[in-house]
């Protein structure tokens, strides 16, 4: 812990960080997050936040004429898989 802060990494076997997660103080939240939490959960009391960063490869492939477009990160996990 760093002034306050909790910070934790997830990495793959192969060193490389496939997410980040830090404590944030709610000040820091943008004003559309905030605005959008206000409207969706009125009344609502925030009682943690945490900025969250994946880390991910995005791939861009032709598998036998239909496009792709993957989400993958270095654990081999794909994250998501966008086709047209």
């Amino acid at each position: 812990m760093v002034e306050g802060i909790e910070q934790s990494i997830e990495c793959a076997a192969s060193g490389e960080i496939l997410e980040e997660e830090k404590t944030v103080d709610v000040n820091a939240i943008p004003a559309a997050a905030m605005k959008r939490i206000l409207q969706d959960y009125p009344g609502s009391v925030i009682v943690e936040s945490e900025s969250i960063q994946k880390f991910f490869y995005e791939i861009k492939i032709d598998q036998n004429g239909k496009k792709h477009e993957i989400q993958i990160n270095a654990a081999g996990e794909i994250l998501d898989d966008d086709d047209d």
